[in-house]
């Protein structure tokens, strides 16, 4: 009855006033005046719930539960209904006013709540209900209850009598001996069952009494997921959607009808020293009922075996079959060196939480991976990919390795990966040949053979559609990524910002614009969807919402130790970190910025003139050897601009590279005052123009004392002085 009442005061035509509109529930709509907004019934929902609860952080899954009430539904569901919500009161996720996101927590409704005429009468009505309801529960309106107009012999059996049959009757129905999982709904499946057998692998729990071997038990799950999607009789879910409920007391029904599948394996791990133990249950989770359990003893060289035993198991219960070759691709072990084996998987644990620390942690790892068996492909895969991830987002200072140095080692351990490639091979491959060679067709082929290798892995899906954009076809692109978003339901916000992509670039605005906000609500803290975002909002001619999104993407870059994005930074001929984000056409992408308000990066050129191969900066003073050494012995801050700089430089010269846009208005401040001088200079005379765009731009910037010294480092050398040529970098 409490929560009956409960229900009766949050949604039932809840009219009140917030921030001023007044909120009709029943007409679907807020009005301002002359302003009225019409919104979605689960919108308003959303909002009737809120507005009970003003102040108040409320959960994801506590509007899921209230809203959409014995229903499935995706991720975007709740967050559609708030960038809607948002959008009707002219909101800005960024700077709220109505509603606050709380990250990992939920929503808030900080905008002030107001009951109005029909509300006040609806709690009247509440009340009204509620007094009655309070008297019928405790007999009112009853001179007796009814078992006390029955004699007491009669009563024992007219109640016994039907208990027992009823006893007997649940016995024969409910067959207690049976499996007691609530089955999955068809009917609610959140998407269509699959024409062929379908499985979630849910992660398996660490019964060990170590808790550090939780990296040993999900690299038996994700090895168990690999094995199985490599069979093209079988659909499995992506790693990523199942680690979600990785910790939590899951129902096997509900995972089922979230992620679309019949079939769920769940499993234990038990390892103490050598010795490993796995218990495995595979469910049919339509039926409810266990199709079969196992268990497994042995030791750490026996864990491939283990696996092979459990991935056959599975093969046999759902009745696949199998080519030659697909057995042969799920009991193709990469090593056979148990101890290489957990090398790999702590480094691939570290890889997965794919934070710049992380991944530095991760490379010994994989290194010693691969000293105990230097034929291991896939760590040799899983090393590429980590360097690769470092230098292709900007997170090269975090080694003490240069750029061309992280790419040689890409370059070397992904050939020797070539050997014996792995789907992440062919995926690392086809990125690169996108990003560091623009090479459409080889990065269409390399991501097809990456699918072939593994047609349920969906990054392979999500490399394809990043190499049909890059060839011009971001219609097909699309359904690259439809096809990740369903063999991983429960995806990150990567899979927004490419979908994001692929609509821009095939001039789908408005569906990009929603897709972007979706991914900046998914994941607030990357300056990229930010970017895309004000350059949509451009295209749409949205020019307020694209200053704010062009203000967040530059206080999300500012935090990186990045500056102002400028048009010369998306110039695709240029060696930077830019334009690898960036797979469509740079003229569309260009055209939304300028329109948003980037400048093109050029501001510079004002205060330099060139004459012949010298130049002069205004504002800046020009220096020779004579007076360069003088300013050198009196502590004057010396600045190398190129990345030559490693091999050779002024003694005690501090490195931030104009080429990679690390000369900037966030980092240079925190090496030099503005009323400090400073020297600035380039390590090698091929220069171009890199050392008069970094002059004017610290003039730019407000520096008063600027000096620059022109093929500075070789007019060092020849006086006679010395350099440093240690190996320390950065």
């Amino acid at each position: 009855m409490e929560q009956h009442l409960t229900a009766i005061e949050e949604f039932t035509n809840c009219a009140c006033v917030v921030a001023g509109w007044s909120v009709d529930p029943s007409a679907l709509r807020i009005s301002n005046g002359t302003d009225t907004v019409k919104l979605e019934p689960k919108a308003m929902a959303v909002l009737e719930y809120l507005a009970a609860r003003p102040g108040q952080v409320v959960s994801r899954q506590e509007l899921e539960e209230a809203v959409w009430t014995g229903t499935v539904v995706g991720y975007d569901a709740i967050s559609n209904a708030i960038i809607k919500l948002r959008k009707a009161f002219g909101d800005d996720a960024q700077h709220p006013r109505i509603i606050e996101t709380i990250p990992k927590a939920g929503y808030r409704l900080i905008a002030p709540v107001e009951s109005s005429p029909s509300q006040d009468a609806h709690i009247e009505r509440r009340d009204e209900f509620q007094s009655v309801a309070e008297d019928k529960s405790v007999g009112g309106g009853d001179e007796t209850g009814w078992a006390e107009s029955v004699p007491r012999g009669r009563l024992a059996s007219a109640i016994l009598l039907p208990l027992l049959l009823l006893g007997l009757v649940a016995v024969l129905w409910l067959k207690p001996w049976s499996s007691d999982i609530e089955a999955a709904v068809p009917e609610r499946m959140a998407y269509a069952l699959p024409d062929k057998p379908s499985i979630a692998v849910l992660p398996f729990v660490n019964n060990s009494d170590d808790a550090e071997q939780e990296y040993f038990v999900d690299g038996i799950t994700e090895d168990l997921i690999t094995d199985l999607s490599k069979l093209p009789e079988l659909f499995v879910v992506g790693r990523n959607s199942v680690f979600t409920y990785k910790g939590k007391a899951v129902k096997i029904g509900r995972v089922a009808e979230d992620l679309g599948v019949r079939y769920v394996l769940t499993g234990r791990v038990r390892r103490n020293s050598d010795e490993v133990r796995i218990n495995t249950e595979l469910i049919d989770a339509i039926s409810g009922n266990y199709v079969w359990n196992e268990r497994y003893d042995g030791v750490l060289d026996d864990v491939f075996e283990m696996q092979d035993g459990i991935t056959g198991s599975i093969v046999d219960a759902l009745a696949l079959k199998l080519t030659n070759q697909d057995r042969a691709s799920t009991t193709d072990t990469e090593t056979r060196v148990p101890r290489a084996y957990e090398a790999f998987l702590r480094g691939w644990e570290r890889y997965r939480l794919g934070t710049p620390d992380d991944l530095v942690k991760a490379i010994p790892f994989f290194e010693k991976a691969l000293s105990l068996d230097p034929d291991y492909t896939r760590a040799s895969s899983a090393l590429a990919s980590t360097y690769w991830n470092i230098v292709s987002n900007g997170w090269r200072r975090h080694l003490d390795l240069r750029t061309t140095e992280i790419i040689n080692i890409v370059i070397q351990n992904l050939a020797n990966a070539m050997e014996r490639p792995t789907p992440l091979t062919y995926q690392l491959a086809s990125e690169r040949a996108a990003v560091l060679f623009r090479k459409a067709a080889v990065a269409l082929a390399e991501a097809e053979r990456a699918i072939a290798l593994d047609a349920n892995d969906p990054a392979g899906h999500l490399a394809m559609a990043a190499a049909l954009i890059k060839d011009g076809r971001p219609g097909e692109a699309i359904e690259s990524i439809r096809t990740a978003m369903r063999l991983d339901p429960l995806y990150p916000a990567i899979y927004l910002a490419v979908l994001g992509q692929a609509q821009f670039a095939s001039g789908q605005y408005e569906k990009a614009a929603e897709t972007f906000e979706l991914a900046a609500e998914r994941n607030p803290h990357n300056d990229w969807t930010a970017v895309y975002l004000a350059a949509t909002y451009g295209q749409l001619g949205r020019e307020a919402q694209a200053t704010r999104a062009l203000r967040r993407a530059s206080e999300l870059r500012a935090q990186s130790g990045w500056g102002e994005l400028t048009l010369s930074m998306l110039n695709p001929g240029k060696s930077s970190r830019y334009y690898s984000k960036w797979f469509g056409d740079y003229k569309t992408l260009r055209a939304g910025l300028l329109k948003a308000g980037v400048k093109t990066g050029l501001e510079w050129k004002r205060l330099v003139t060139f004459r012949d191969l010298d130049f002069s900066v205004n504002g800046a003073t020009a220096i020779d050897i004579k007076t360069a050494k003088s300013l050198h012995d009196r502590g004057v801050l010396f600045i190398d601009v190129h990345y030559f700089w490693h091999e050779q430089r002024i003694p005690n010269a501090k490195f931030l590279d104009v080429w990679a846009y690390e000369f900037n208005e966030v980092t240079l401040p925190k090496i030099a005052g503005k009323t400090q001088e400073l020297v600035i200079y380039t390590s090698h005379s091929h220069d171009g123009r890199k050392l008069p765009e970094a002059v004017s731009l610290a003039v730019s910037w407000g520096y008063e004392d600027v000096y620059y010294f022109n093929n500075g480092l070789e007019i060092w050398k020849q006086a006679g002085y010395p350099v440093e040529t240690d190996q320390k970098k950065y």
